[in-house]
């Protein structure tokens, strides 16, 4: 799942401006077969690009794996996303 990881270290909040890998929004990457499955969050439950978000994950995990041919993205709150979620690097690019 590393390298699915990697792919979505590309998808940019584009509201904060830092990946949601660091930012701490992936939850939990599971493959089957061809098959991605992504749960994760948002930072907010009312956040209005999430439809954006999930095409720009879906996107990036098909152009980097060819072998993938459906992706899903699941968005879950619980639990809900707090800072102490991003990694050190997004915690310093905000300044933390």
């Amino acid at each position: 799942m590393d390298s699915i990881r990697t792919s979505l270290q590309q998808v940019i909040d584009p509201e904060i401006g830092i990946n949601i890998v660091d930012l701490g929004l992936v939850y939990d990457i599971s493959q089957t077969d061809n098959q991605v499955h992504v749960l994760m969050t948002l930072t907010s439950a009312g956040c209005p690009l999430q439809d954006l978000i999930a095409s720009q994950m879906r996107q990036q995990i098909l152009q980097d794996h060819p072998d993938i041919n459906q992706v899903k993205i699941e968005v879950t709150f619980d639990p809900p996303w707090q800072r102490s979620m991003m990694s050190s690097t997004a915690t310093s690019l905000l300044g933390g």
